[in-house]
């Protein structure tokens, strides 16, 4: 038998805890034969998350707001208004979303437009407030803050988990100018409606290829509307209709009609910047979204168990399935771009929980299985491997043993071996690391070892399953499986690889292989982060590397309808190659438990990826590292209770012992101003190890140059103004490479003084600010040498 003992997971603390805990209900004593019926499945649990009678009362509009999630700086304002016979006659009921004009609120928005007595008795609306600017409404985010489409989506949700809603009867409506905004919402998540109405509207957007599902009713359009019409017809778009009467009765009545398709025997999925990712049943990780052109299409052929998929631009396709599509006990016959193979797919009660809880299936249409299909084009790259990791291990536990360099950090020896004052108590309480891979065991690992288990990356094997080790197997959602199979399985931000080393455990989306590249980059930053802020943080640390620039973005800002909760608070993840995730929390009893963690991107599949990845992962490792030296551990522990509040990234900020272009530089240093240590001179002498100061000192003089000193030290980190802080992030790392290889002594002299001060204090003790003052001084002192160093 498996033994799978999961020792940690990636997902933040966020929203839904009520719906994690009812699914879970539902499931709970469940085995994989019970999902073989969905129907059945979808009744059980509409049954269970079936909301309790509302207090608002029917017919009355009423304004309510939200200040969850990412909108808990900007509450998200909408208004409901209940059917007349709501809770008189039993539902679900039709749920219509509809967009106030450009400066009309919510309220007027229901008050006003809405007069068909037979309509208001049938359906239930909902209007969400939407952003200021205009160009804002048919974007997800922007600049890091909610667009228009969130703004729907979460609305959606919201009701959703409120009211008896129908998710088969999901609408949006867009009057005038909000008929585009309308289009858009059906076009980036067509899974969710059942159909999308133009209200006196000329509405018409350029991609039409993902609407062949999606019923689509415009009145009082004009020339954009019929050129929209025809652009539809010529994509093999059947499911639009044009009328020229706005008048309303024509209009609800086509509303009241619409059920959605949930699961449409062919879909399109072209992917958008960034959405869509995901048409019903279809998802898709995009190779790089930017260059466009990346789609997929995939076609059910149920009276022969097949899926014939093609596509292009994209790494991995994603199928989500049950046995209403398909036969699940039969081999599935697969044809991918013209090349055919069988798939076996099983059931399974953590892909049907996960899909629930990340909003792909709903009580309306239910996944029980999934197949990840690769579509990559054969490839080898040069990255370092599991050797060049166990090398890089190896010396760093030879530097932590070092008596004399252990001594300088402010360690102290204890059972034989030199441990950091953090790590002390740990130590007492039984834990262990061992000397040679640098891993943390604790009396129960130990245990488990004593019985011949063999731990394997993040979980633990029995001694009568380890021979699938030698095999090159995985275990996975309690199956072994061959490393193609568990790469295609780690692709999701919820089942990531997780790699625990001696340095970082890893939480990565990636290929392994890539993985192992990031952890033997990460290693390599270790020296320098060291020099330039002499503390060594208590090790390992959390670092997140995801696969694609979107789930990058995912992660920070949360999902569109907000049921995942952002993991960055700033919008920050906009201006640079990797972001810290400093709302990242995790549920320890009632408790609240901080766990930020720098956040990269390693996408293999596009052009430079690999160069550009190695450069994420170092700077998103250092990140964790320079938060773990200057933590805020006021800000966490009043976040221990309920969680990381609106505040939370200003309080943090604010209880910082260091600047921000010391720790900001320090990391910029480590991702793109060392000394390549992978360069072996021996073997190309003509080579320079300095290529990444030349390099990056070119982008700072194409960027603006060092620029005046009184403007040098400043890092304001503004996503507003993305291209100066990119310009600051290139400063503050120049500045950390004059201090470290500039050859300055007054400068050396200062630094040295202030990394003393904080091997003295610690993580958590006071650091004299006139050492600060006094290293800036030093360095203003010698502008000349700086300017000379960088030749900018």
């Amino acid at each position: 038998m498996l033994a799978l003992l999961p020792l940690s997971l990636l997902t933040a603390v966020a929203g839904g805890g009520d719906l994690a805990t009812t699914v879970d209900a539902c499931l709970e004593g469940k085995t994989a034969d019970w999902l073989r019926e969905p129907a059945r499945v979808q009744a059980t649990l509409r049954d269970a998350l079936r909301p309790e009678d509302s207090r608002l009362r029917p017919g009355n509009v009423r304004e309510l707001n939200h200040d969850g999630g990412s909108f808990a700086r900007a509450p998200l304002g909408y208004a409901v208004q209940l059917p007349l016979d709501y809770g008189k006659k039993p539902g679900p009921w039709p749920l219509v979303l509809t967009l106030p004009e450009a400066g009309e609120t919510p309220e007027q928005h229901l008050r006003d437009r809405w007069h068909d007595r037979e309509f208001l008795k049938s359906a239930i609306l909902v209007s969400p407030s939407m952003p200021e600017d205009r160009e804002a409404w048919s974007q997800v985010v922007v600049l890091g803050a909610p667009g228009g489409l969130a703004r729907i989506l979460t609305t959606l949700r919201l009701c959703t988990e409120t009211f008896d809603v129908d998710p088969d009867r999901v609408l949006c409506v867009g009057t005038g100018e909000g008929g585009n905004t309308a289009l858009e919402a059906g076009r980036q998540f067509p899974q969710r409606f059942a159909g999308i109405a133009c209200r006196a509207s000329d509405a018409g957007i350029e991609q039409v290829e993902v609407l062949n599902n999606l019923p689509i009713h415009i009145t009082g359009g004009g020339a954009n509307s019929k050129a929209f019409a025809e652009r539809c017809e010529a994509a093999n778009v059947e499911t639009v209709t044009l009328d020229v009467n706005s008048a309303e009765g024509p209009l609800t009545e086509w509303l009241l009609k619409q059920r959605r398709q949930p699961r449409p025997t062919e879909v399109r999925v072209v992917v958008g910047k960034p959405f869509p990712t995901r048409c019903y049943w279809v998802g898709v990780a995009p190779i790089d979204p930017a260059t466009g052109g990346a789609y997929a299409t995939a076609r059910l052929r149920p009276e022969a168990n097949s899926i014939v998929l093609t596509g292009a631009g994209v790494s991995f396709v994603t199928l989500y399935l049950s046995d209403e599509m398909l036969d699940l006990d039969q081999p599935i016959a697969l044809q991918v771009n013209g090349e055919l193979r069988k798939e076996t797919v099983r059931r399974s009660l953590r892909v049907t929980r996960e899909n629930l809880l990340d909003g792909i299936s709903d009580t309306g249409s239910i996944y029980t299985a999934q197949l990840v299909v690769d579509l990559r084009a054969p490839g080898e790259f040069a990255l370092p491997g599991p050797k060049e990791l166990a090398k890089a291990t190896v010396e760093l536990m030879a530097s932590l043993r070092d008596p004399a360099r252990a001594e300088a950090r402010g360690w102290a020896e204890q059972s034989g071996e030199w441990v950091a004052p953090e790590d002390r108590a740990r130590m007492r309480s039984g834990d262990r690391r061992d000397p040679r891979t640098g891993l943390w065991s604790t009396r129960a690992d130990r245990k488990r070892e004593d019985r011949g288990a063999v731990r394997v990356d993040d979980v633990w094997v029995d001694a009568d399953e380890a021979e699938n080790l030698e095999k090159g197997r995985f275990p996975v959602d309690g199956e072994w499986c061959d490393l193609d199979e568990a790469n295609r399985r780690h692709t999701r931000l919820d089942s990531p690889w997780v790699i625990p080393t001696a340095f970082a455990k890893i939480h990565a989306t990636t290929d392994r292989s890539t993985a192992i590249a990031a952890l033997v980059n990460m290693a390599r930053t270790i020296p320098d982060l060291e020099r330039a802020l002499g503390l060594i943080p208590p090790l390992p640390l959390d670092v997140i590397l995801t696969r694609t620039e979107e789930q990058a973005d995912r992660l920070a800002f949360g999902d569109p309808d907000g049921r995942r909760a952002p993991l960055h608070g700033a919008g920050r993840h906009v201006i640079y190659g990797a972001y810290f995730a400093e709302r990242r929390f995790e549920r320890d009893g009632p408790r609240f438990v901080y766990d930020g963690a720098g956040v990269g991107i390693w996408n293999a599949e596009v052009l430079h990826g690999d160069a550009f990845g190695v450069h994420s992962s170092r700077l998103a490792y250092a990140l964790s590292w320079v938060d773990a030296i200057d933590p805020s551990p006021n800000a966490s522990r009043s976040a221990r209770k309920d969680g990381p509040g609106p505040d939370f990234l200003s309080e943090r900020e604010a209880e910082k012992r260091l600047p921000a272009w010391l720790t900001w530089g320090a990391a910029v240093y480590a991702e793109r101003f060392y000394r390549d240590t992978s360069i072996d001179l021996k073997v190309t002498p003509d080579a320079d190890p300095w290529w990444t100061r030349a390099w990056s000192v070119s982008n700072l003089i194409e960027a603006g140059g060092l620029g005046e000193m009184a403007e040098v030290f400043e890092v304001d980190m503004d996503p507003a103004e993305a291209k100066k802080a990119r310009l600051q992030l290139l400063r503050a790392g120049a500045l950390v490479a004059f201090i470290l290889d500039g050859d300055c002594a007054p400068v050396r002299k200062a630094h040295a003084a202030l990394k003393a001060a904080l091997i003295e204090a610690g993580l958590d003790g006071p650091i004299d600010q006139e050492l600060v003052v006094a290293l800036e001084g030093a360095i203003r002192a010698h502008e000349a040498e700086l300017r000379a160093f960088l030749g900018a």
